[in-house]
């Protein structure tokens, strides 16, 4: 209504859980590695005419640091830190 017209929000929780990798450790013993759970958050403000649309995406608002899996060869994967991103539309 009025000025409020076209404009969205949204919002967002993704929560993973931990994962285990067993095998061979890189100390050549059997064993397992735990790569932790975590959370994290994530927005969304667009507006939007007839012809375009503007949107701002956030995600990982908190900056988590957080590992995405570790495997028993010792490597691990980070996650992405917070992002922004923002983009303009035009409609034909």
């Amino acid at each position: 209504v009025g000025a409020w017209t076209g404009l969205s929000f949204g919002a967002g929780v993704r929560h993973i859980g931990s994962t285990s990798d067993y095998g061979m450790l890189v100390t050549g013993n059997l064993g397992e590695v735990v790569t932790p759970s975590f959370t994290l958050f994530d927005a969304m403000v667009a507006y939007e005419t007839k012809d375009w649309r503007w949107q701002l995406t956030g995600t990982n608002l908190e900056d988590e640091y957080h590992v995405v899996t570790c495997t028993t060869r010792g490597d691990c994967g980070v996650g992405q830190g917070r992002t922004i991103i923002t983009s303009f539309t035009h409609k034909f």
